[in-house]
């Protein structure tokens, strides 16, 4: 299906199938819908278009990344650390929603933009559009670059479709009210759908947070004279984007109630017989999934949900968000046996249609990419559509329509468990999308995987010329980190990469190149 005409001299241009702008115009809706595929980060923005998230609140790397510190001792490694990190968020949500978007208003922002920027396009969004040239003309997005999401003006026909809640968005018209977005995010609200699940114990926060006070309305100092102290006051600066951790010092009452959840919780996860996994209410990237199958496993567990995970999200409570119930901790049982990922749009009957079933890749818990068998997907199909029908009716119940990636573990007895279901354009639907592009190449199966590369985007073409050229290798999303001036291309490469080949063997041999290429 790839026409001849190529982009920038490399390879064909891709003719892509069911992307978001095809699925949503049959539809026939009088409303014109705009993708947001973005995702604040939890404890440093995204950018300066993009605010922290406090009513919306997801775990995420920004927590566990040295040198994030709130109060960073040196300024400048913690910019490019918040970079770095805004880079491989960016790579990871919207770069791969903008690919498979199709013909279609997209949102999108510029990690390099600040309000001092004057140039009139910055070297990421030349990347950007250097990447979505590989896409046939008339199915590239339509790019609404902002500078500042909360401003951001729709039309009356229109209305969003965000990848995930986003606080700057919340007066805006959506499809799903963002508090009901969040809630089919959770990993509580999946436990509870009555949706085929590993059986799952829920540990809520169970004690409204102690209120927080001015130092003015208490008259007193910020001293830590009184039983009060900084803790105590509000925990997130809403004109600095800054967030105001609880100090060790801290000994009042928001310290009691940290101290209480926090033994409820540990004490959960002692009582509850291994093997089993413990989820974060919300987390990306596999982020919150914690497995636990030995005693070691479990001290390890613990003290990440003491010391790193507990004290840093607590805090965060207060009277906007505390109802989302955002850090309630499930305690799941293991279902061995093989997986699949399912990549399929809801229509506004309940009705869905299928895009792709493929396979996942994990390093740990950490999602790293996916494979998808094209000669395989009738029958992978048909294996999984009562359970995809399933999550299509529920998701039509509350309201939904729209794209949807669901991860299923089936039994050895051949039962179909959820683990994980994301209201949102999951990556792996790119994979289907590339089908026919593939299959005219003679390629059988294809692989999606991301990867941090020594060295930009021009010499990993030229590493893989042939590839590219022949459209066996594609693009779908890249970063070049600049170690210096904008011109500067010398730094690193973040990039997420589509090969296809016509047998596993090919396949392997394929991702085996690019792979040690990678850092």
């Amino acid at each position: 299906m790839g026409s001849a005409a190529t982009h920038g001299g490399l390879g064909p241009h891709i003719i892509l199938e069911n992307t978001a702008a095809e699925l949503y115009k049959a539809e026939n809706s009088v409303q014109e819908t705009i993708v947001v595929p973005l995702c604040p980060l939890s404890r440093v923005p995204l950018c300066s278009a993009v605010g922290i998230n406090q009513r919306y609140l997801f775990y995420d790397a920004s927590y566990t990344e040295k040198g994030l510190e709130l109060d960073p001792s040196d300024a400048s490694e913690h910019e490019r650390l918040r970079r770095l990190l805004s880079m491989r968020r960016l790579t990871d949500f919207m770069l791969v929603v903008l690919f498979a978007a199709g013909k279609m208003p997209v949102v999108v922002v510029d990690p390099e933009l600040s309000s001092t920027k004057t140039s009139s396009k910055s070297f990421a969004q030349a990347q950007i559009e250097k990447t979505l040239s590989a896409i046939s003309p008339d199915q590239r997005p339509t790019l609404l670059w902002v500078d500042d999401l909360k401003s951001l003006k729709l039309e009356p026909h229109q209305i969003l479709a965000s990848g995930m809640p986003i606080d700057d968005l919340f007066h805006h018209p959506s499809i799903l009210h963002p508090d009901t977005h969040y809630a089919l995010l959770t990993k509580q609200h999946l436990a509870t759908s009555g949706l085929k699940t590993p059986k799952c114990e829920v540990g809520h926060i169970q004690y409204f947070p102690p209120p927080l006070f001015s130092p003015d309305e208490l008259g007193m100092e910020r001293d830590h004279s009184s039983e009060h102290s900084s803790a105590d006051f509000e925990p997130y600066d809403q004109s600095t984007s800054r967030l105001q951790q609880m100090p060790e010092t801290c000994t009042g009452p928001r310290r009691a109630w940290l101290d209480r959840n926090t033994s409820q919780a540990l004490l959960a996860m002692r009582q509850k017989s291994l093997p089993y996994v413990l989820k974060l209410q919300q987390a990306t990237s596999g982020a919150g999934t914690i497995f636990v199958r030995t005693p070691s496993e479990l001290t390890n567990t613990c003290a990440f949900v003491q010391d790193v995970y507990l004290p840093n999200y607590l805090p965060r409570l207060d009277a906007s968000n505390i109802f989302l119930s955002p850090l309630s901790i499930l305690l799941s049982d293991i279902i061995e046996g093989e997986t699949y990922a399912a990549s399929f749009f809801v229509k506004r009957d309940g009705s869905f249609t299928t895009v792709g079933i493929s396979t996942q890749i994990w390093v740990s818990t950490q999602w790293m990419g996916s494979r998808m068998i094209y000669s395989s997907q009738s029958s992978l199909s048909a294996l999984s559509q009562p359970t995809v029908s399933s999550v299509a009716s529920y998701l039509h119940r509350k309201g939904y329509h729209g794209p949807v990636g669901i991860d299923v573990v089936l039994s050895p007895i051949g039962e179909h468990y959820i683990v994980d279901l994301n209201v949102r354009t999951p990556t792996s639907m790119l994979l289907g999308c590339l089908r026919g592009h593939f299959e005219s190449k003679g390629c059988d199966r294809a692989c999606l995987i991301k990867v941090t590369f020594a060295f930009g985007r021009e010499e990993f073409c030229r590493r893989m010329e042939r590839e590219i050229r022949e459209g066996r290798l594609v693009i779908v999303a890249w970063w070049d980190m600049m170690d210096g001036s904008e011109e500067d291309e010398s730094g690193r490469g973040i990039g997420k990469v589509v090969f296809g080949a016509p047998d596993e063997g090919a396949l392997e041999a394929l991702g085996k190149r690019v792979q040690e290429m990678g850092l």
